[in-house]
């Protein structure tokens, strides 16, 4: 059913928030985690593979490059934040309809190239989104196979994991609820509601 534009790209920009706070929810995490604020309610906010490594560094001896690996392991949360965070502005700010060169249905040689430039942002925004979902969700299935290996040795690392997880399904319900609207059909404006409003 097709629904106003208004209302599409509404949606789908609000999905496209969900990266954004994700980005800096988990930078602020790993940040945190990184000068010693080890609560358990800052892990199940921040992406789960950062969680994992930060867990795994803290117990290796200085003598076994624990420090330097700490350190590499919040460089790496940082930058996966990072990218969740550009992946977020990406999808925010390209129109996700197409809607490109606006002038170009007066001017008709640049109707073609408009059209083109259009699609391009079309496919792009969907593409950025598309890429976000997929990376949340290889993040937190690699965070459970990783926490599945090291159960013997980290006991507490699976509560934390499995209510980071939980975190991680709620994120995913609003992604997809967004990016589906990425896929509805415009609601194209009928030619006699316009021309009777002209003759008004």
């Amino acid at each position: 059913m097709a629904k106003p534009r208004k209302a599409i790209e509404a949606r789908f920009r609000r999905g496209s928030n969900f990266f954004i706070l994700v980005g800096l929810f988990s930078a602020l995490a790993n940040t945190l985690l990184y000068w010693g604020f080890n609560f358990k309610a800052i892990k199940i906010f921040c992406l789960a593979i950062p969680v994992v490594l930060d867990t795994v560094v803290r117990v290796l001896p200085p003598r076994l490059w624990g420090e330097e690996l700490h350190y590499y392991s919040y460089i790496f949360g940082l930058v996966l934040s990072g990218i969740f965070l550009l992946l977020g502005m990406a999808s925010k700010f390209t129109s996700h309809t197409g809607t490109f060169l606006k002038f170009s249905s007066y001017l008709k040689p640049f109707a073609s190239l408009g059209r083109f430039a259009g699609m391009t942002q079309l496919v792009g925004s969907r593409l950025f989104y598309f890429v976000g979902i997929i990376l949340y969700a290889f993040d937190g299935i690699l965070a459970l196979v990783m926490e599945n290996v090291l159960s013997a040795k980290f006991t507490d690392l699976r509560v934390i994991i499995l209510m980071n997880l939980g975190f991680h399904c709620c994120v995913l319900v609003f992604l997809l609820y967004g990016f589906l609207a990425g896929l509805e059909a415009e609601d194209k404006p009928q030619p006699e509601a316009v021309s009777g409003q002209n003759d008004a």
